[in-house]
């Protein structure tokens, strides 16, 4: 199914900032306390490890599919960390 999303989520990328995601598997976030950096990581599949910072990493935890990654108020690393979750199959667009 993971590989298929990503497929997927390719074939339908636009503005990733205009985009309404969701988590599409289960995924962690590791954040050693008084750091500003965090890492991603897709607990099944491909089991990949993506280093970000804190504020992204939360932004993703509050992806529900209801508002666009802009009116969440993500910025540039935000948006790259979603275009590689997009990428790998971790995440949906919402439609």
């Amino acid at each position: 199914a993971q590989i298929r999303r990503a497929f997927a989520n390719r074939r339908r990328e636009k503005d990733v900032l205009e985009l309404r995601l969701a988590r599409a598997m289960p995924l962690w976030i590791e954040h050693e306390m008084g750091r500003k950096s965090a890492k991603v990581v897709l607990d099944t599949g491909t089991c990949s490890i993506l280093p970000t910072t804190y504020d992204a990493a939360q932004i993703v935890d509050r992806l529900d599919g209801k508002k666009t990654l802009r009116k969440l108020g993500a910025d540039r690393r935000t948006a790259k960390l979603c275009r590689e979750l997009l990428a790998l199959g971790a995440l949906k667009i919402v439609d």
